[in-house]
């Protein structure tokens, strides 16, 4: 038996199986819903039930504590009737198609971060992919290993995708990646490319924007400023980017030399784990915590965040519950690793 599940706002629909999961029930008919780990850990996929019944999976997602009433993990969840559903997704756009097209790997380079590369795949001419600054794809491997990755650049390069990739050792994606010397990927190595998917696109305002990265969470948000640099967009911008040590900040001339070119656009780095051999002046402790730190009243801004889940989600809950910040000025996107995925644990990127 098979329920309609619509979304609102937009009232795009599909059809999902008993027992199905909705996330996979909209994926499978091409229907755009942001997710990322399929796991219940990142939370990427909630959305709010407007009426009909549910079943939830046994498992209690460690991305659900906390969160609302009457709010639905679609990768935990499935239809026991017809659903209404309110996803914040379509936001005064409406969504890009999900594509499935086949690139070549054309490129691998090194980071000043030991643990971080910048990956390059070329698509086909005629099969540029269309996006929003901010948005990911899944990357699926010949040997079937699937990963969720952030583009990290400006839209008008469709044709060739760029990716930050931090090493998790042990993974099965990104050990390939780093392995200089046995299986790494070459040139022309074959990749699928499914997206676009996520919610982390500019929103057309007026409001401040605050700019919250950790780690590799830096490369939407990359994405983001070249893209509002591109279209001449003069909203005050601060870009906090938080890592352990300094040279996890990885592009950090680029973004001080963002902050010396453009009027209005500011950058904070924050280290959280600094030690004397690296000589850091700058600020310190968790990156979330330093934009509360210099605006307590963040209830007229836009907050765009990406990485680790348990930055991602401290920033949510902070900003809300102590800073004013509304619900639907929080836009994100979480980081979730392999390892999140087998320990269930947000662990920090």
């Amino acid at each position: 038996m098979s329920y309609a599940v619509t979304l609102e706002p937009g009232g795009a629909m599909f059809f999902a199986e008993a027992g199905e999961m909705l996330l996979d029930a909209a994926l499978r008919q091409g229907v755009a819903l942001a997710h990322s780990c399929r796991q219940g850990i990142c939370g990427a996929c909630r959305v709010q039930l407007i009426s009909g019944q549910i079943d939830r999976s046994a498992e209690e997602p460690v991305a659900m504590d906390g969160a609302e009433s009457g709010e639905v993990l679609c990768c935990r969840a499935s239809a026991r009737s017809d659903l209404v559903l309110s996803s914040t997704l379509p936001t005064g756009r409406q969504p890009l198609p999900v594509r499935k097209l086949l690139g070549r790997v054309a490129g691998i380079r090194r980071t000043g971060a030991a643990d971080v590369l910048i990956l390059s795949i070329k698509l086909p001419r005629e099969a540029e992919l269309d996006f929003r600054p901010g948005q990911y794809v899944d990357l699926t491997t010949r040997e079937g290993v699937r990963r969720s990755y952030s583009i990290a650049h400006a839209s008008g390069r469709g044709d060739c995708l760029e990716f930050h990739i931090r090493h998790c050792p042990g993974g099965r994606f990104t050990d390939g990646l780093f392995n200089e010397r046995e299986s790494r990927p070459g040139t022309g190595h074959i990749v699928q490319v499914e997206g676009p998917y996520g919610s982390m696109w500019l929103r057309e305002a007026d409001a401040p924007v605050i700019l919250l990265a950790s780690g590799t969470g830096f490369a939407p948000i990359k994405a983001m400023v070249e893209e509002a640099m591109r279209l001449g967009i003069h909203r005050p911008m601060r870009l906090y980017w938080g890592g352990r040590r300094p040279a996890d900040l990885y592009m950090d001339a680029l973004c001080r030399h963002w902050a010396a070119a453009w009027d209005g656009f500011s950058y904070i780095p924050v280290v959280s784990e600094a030690c004397d051999a690296d000589a850091w002046q700058g600020r310190t402790g968790w990156v979330h915590r330093a934009v509360m730190e210099d605006i307590a009243d963040l209830a007229a801004y836009h907050v765009y965040a990406c990485g680790a889940p348990i930055v991602v989600e401290s920033a949510r809950q902070d900003f809300s519950r102590i800073c004013g910040l509304p619900r639907g000025s929080f836009f994100a996107d979480a980081f979730v690793t392999a390892k999140d995925l087998s320990s269930g644990v947000c662990a920090a990127a």
